[in-house]
């Protein structure tokens, strides 16, 4: 008769009921990446909001980096955001898209979220 494995369990012996529950009740980095990621693009859609021209304004006052008056863009720890309030100069958006990338490429991000909600 052949031996018969036992795997080890991820839960020590030792762990309390309490312990697992709270692992499982604790946002991990992403939720809270992501949390973050939310809360970016509800004040870039937030300035659509506002009066004369508020795109440009909202962003200018946070960290995005603007290129023209309605491409802008940040770059986290693990993401980054490209803001596209109005497609009315191509040439603004591709020099903020070759900045974005270049930044992006730099901090070693590879995902990204482009928020094009109320451009006009």
């Amino acid at each position: 008769m052949c031996c018969k494995k036992t795997l080890p369990s991820p839960i020590s012996s030792n762990t309390t009921r309490e312990e697992i529950q709270s692992s499982i009740d604790e946002p991990g980095a992403l939720y809270s990446q992501f949390e973050q990621a939310v809360t970016d693009l509800q004040i870039a859609a937030s300035s659509r909001k506002r009066q004369a021209d508020p795109f440009s304004r909202k962003l200018q006052t946070s960290d995005f980096t603007m290129v023209g008056d309605h491409v802008g863009y940040v770059v986290r720890d693990d993401y980054a955001v490209f803001k596209i309030g109005a497609f009315e100069d191509f040439e603004e958006f591709w020099q903020g898209w070759n900045d974005l990338t270049n930044s992006a490429a730099d901090a070693g991000v590879t995902r990204l979220i482009v928020d094009i909600i109320g451009n006009g």
